[in-house]
């Protein structure tokens, strides 16, 4: 089994149903689905000699410090 995150995962004590009211609210739609966010996380997680940084913005405005680490800080 395995215990990294993927797309579908979210830190305890999100009110995830919270966020997909405000996305409807928001009218956001999503980039790709969980298979391509899995499949890019598995990409990147999979090549030791290249870790690309990123950070991410919530749907309320947050946006997040640029970060490298793929396999528990993923910005779910």
């Amino acid at each position: 089994m395995n215990t990294l995150p993927s797309s579908k995962s979210a830190p305890k004590g999100v009110d995830v149903e919270k966020i997909k009211k405000a996305v409807v609210r928001l009218n956001l739609v999503g980039l790709a689905n969980d298979t391509k966010w899995n499949e890019l996380i598995s990409s990147v997680r999979a090549r030791k000699d290249w870790q690309p940084s990123y950070r991410s913005k919530t749907v309320e405005g947050y946006v997040t410090g640029w970060d490298v680490e793929w396999y528990y800080h993923l910005p779910l």
